[in-house]
């Protein structure tokens, strides 16, 4: 027999409620006290990485991004109010299905959720989520008692509700390409109306825009406007349907079995629309492998949906132990990578490439890395080493939920050690060896580059970081240089002799300071100079560069014979600048992903830039550049329209 939770007679005496909850599948599952560090912004969570900025303000997490998204899924402006969403979601005639429970992994709220299959055979969903939580943002709140909240609809905790419809892109022709179409709206105001929101915050950490804060759980690929100010098409068909994982729920008690039946026919519905997204075009770009998520789905039910409960227990293909592969991966997957990455990441990769990269050798074996960023085997995860290094252990920016992020660091001698030990070279430890939580300033001066001089170095990308103390370490013999706002995130050098200026750029934050250092080449004689870098002029020739083998357009065009490949590179690409710059990061130039996927081995078509190669490296260079100095279009009309949204 399940036992109570204890302390539910003590919430019940001080909030009003009932309904004390059972506790299912994994043992970690328990509030726990724990806090993020301060020095994490209010905005590092749900949030991506790539967020496309213009004079640091985002285009993406914005009211004309929301609204723009909201003209594309809404034409007609049918869903304003949740009542009116019901409605065009056939709600009136009831739900097929309704469970209630506490979701203890990403936001801890008490869910009562609605589901529904479509007359066209698509999917409606909404749930209304409960928070009784006196302090917003401590993770500690998001407890048991959102739960008996749920169970009684108490409307005085009701802080709005989610919604997720799976239903015709064109609102005007039933048989088009069915799309994941969210929305928020807000609580229940004097006359129970519930408005559709533009912004939420949904963790206590900071308001974000729809559908930005949406998708970054549910495998989108967020894309700026299009020039004409429309929402990118590619964008709206990335999102998913997450699967609902009952080993990270709580449910009212002596209710669990039946609330496992509602989980599993919403869980089919699910499944059936991955498989639905697969039965588009093959050519259609950047269509999305769904072989992980179908299987999570389908395996943890015994196959074939045989299954009545789901297995917590079930391990993928990818991640079964084997002779290959180092002891302990499947421990590696049901502590760290199943509670805390693959839900997300499963919705991530596309298929372009799949069938047709060949293997590269990783490890001492043949392993296809290519899209491996839904982690759908040991290979492809442990292939971002480096990254997950980054990411996880000093930037704070994985895991990307609240309470997710939370749940993790609770124990550092737990999943962050255990996931540490699969690490090469892994650095992040404390005077007594063990690994410490993120909370360090992180800097993030820049790659090396060839300039000219002035020039401005932005170390805006830098994480955790209060203050920033730039110096001049190295400089030719006899050289006279400056550096000028040395104590803001960008510096401008000047320099009046040739040759390698090493910079330091010391960061701080309440938990101490760090440096990391870039130097920088000046050469009065480059032609052109980087300030002097166009779109028209200079990066189409670099996209268009074969004098390595091969270039980028060569792969990337509409005639290639990859498949489903994501962008197109070559001139008859009528939106070609608008492309590349969705592929940019002004915030982090080095992230941006124009750079990092040629350079990795998890591009579609492996390591098309190599930097060991000196006209590979030149050609990286001029695109750094490029960037760093606000990556504008140029003059041509043929790809830089005058008064376009994206021309800069």
């Amino acid at each position: 027999m399940r036992r109570i939770q204890s302390g539910c007679m003590l919430l019940f005496l001080l909030a009003g409620l009932s309904g004390c909850p059972s506790k299912t599948g994994r043992s970690d599952i328990e509030p726990v006290a724990v806090t993020v560090n301060p020095t994490v912004t209010p905005d590092t969570f749900l949030r991506f990485d790539n967020t496309y900025t213009v004079a640091g303000t985002s285009l993406i997490d914005s009211a004309a991004y929301a609204s723009a998204y909201f003209a594309a899924v809404d034409p007609n402006s049918e869903r304003t109010t949740l009542a009116a969403w019901k409605a065009v979601n056939g709600f009136d005639s009831g739900a097929d299905v309704n469970v209630t429970f506490r979701d203890t992994k990403d936001l801890g709220y008490g869910r009562d959720m609605y589901a529904r299959v479509r007359i066209d055979g698509g999917i409606a969903i909404y749930v209304d989520n409960y928070v009784v939580q006196p302090l917003p943002g401590d993770a500690t709140g998001y407890g048991p008692i959102n739960l008996d909240a749920a169970i009684n609809k108490d409307r005085r905790y009701q802080i709005g509700t989610n919604v997720i419809e799976y239903s015709p892109m064109d609102e005007a022709d039933p048989s088009s390409d069915k799309i994941v179409k969210m929305f928020i709206f807000g609580p229940p105001e004097a006359d129970g109306t519930q408005q559709r929101l533009l912004i939420a915050d949904l963790d206590g950490r900071g308001k974000k825009h729809v559908p930005t804060t949406c998708f970054s759980c549910h495998g989108g690929s967020m894309y700026p406007l299009n020039s004409d100010g429309s929402f990118s098409g590619d964008t709206l068909r990335s999102a998913k349907m997450n699967i609902l994982d009952p080993a990270t729920f709580e449910f009212p008690a002596f209710t669990e079995s039946q609330q496992l039946a509602g989980i599993k026919q919403i869980n089919m519905m699910v499944y059936d629309h991955y498989l639905e997204m697969d039965q588009r075009p093959d050519i259609e770009q950047a269509k999305w492998d769904n072989s992980l998520a179908a299987e999570l789905v389908i395996g943890a039910y015994g196959g074939d949906f045989s299954a009545t409960n789901f297995d917590t227990s079930f391990v993928p293909e990818g991640w079964r132990q084997s002779a290959d592969r180092p002891e302990g991966v499947e421990l590696l997957y049901n502590e760290v990578v199943e509670p805390h990455c693959v839900n997300c990441h499963s919705l991530q990769a596309s298929n372009s490439a799949k069938e047709y990269t060949a293997p590269v050798l990783f490890n001492d074996q043949q392993v296809n890395l290519a899209n491996a960023v839904s982690f759908s085997s040991y290979e492809q995860f442990i292939s971002y080493n480096d990254e997950i290094i980054d990411r996880v252990y000093r930037h704070a920016r994985m895991p990307m939920s609240l309470l997710n992020y939370s749940k993790f660091w609770r124990n550092p001698e737990g999943p962050p050690a255990l996931l540490a030990s699969f690490l090469q070279g892994f650095d992040v430890l404390g005077a007594n060896g063990r690994v410490i939580p993120p909370g360090k300033p992180v800097p993030l001066p820049g790659a090396n580059r060839t300039v000219t001089s002035p020039v401005v170095q932005d170390a805006s990308g830098s994480y955790l970081t209060e203050r920033f103390a730039w110096t001049i370490v190295s400089k030719p013999n006899n050289a006279t240089a400056s550096l000028a706002n040395a104590n803001a995130a960008a510096t401008t050098l000047t320099a009046d002799t040739d040759g390698d200026y090493v910079l330091e750029l010391r960061v701080s934050n309440a938990m101490g300071s760090s440096t990391a250092r870039v130097t920088l080449t000046v050469d009065s004689a480059m032609i052109p100079a980087p300030s002097e870098l166009t779109f028209a002029n200079d990066i189409r020739a670099v996209l268009n560069d074969s004098s390595a083998g091969r270039s980028c357009a060569s792969c990337h065009r509409a005639q290639s014979e990859f498949l489903g490949i994501p962008v197109y590179f070559d001139d008859s690409n009528p939106t070609l600048f608008q492309n590349v710059l969705e592929r940019v990061n002004f915030r982090d130039p080095e992230n941006s992903p124009l750079l990092h996927k040629p350079t990795k081995l998890q591009h579609g078509g492996g390591i098309a830039l190599d930097r060991a190669n000196s006209q590979d490296n030149d050609n990286y260079i001029t695109l750094l550049n490029w960037i760093r100095n606000g990556a504008p279009c140029g003059s041509d009309p043929t790809f830089c329209s005058a008064g376009s949204l994206h021309q800069r």
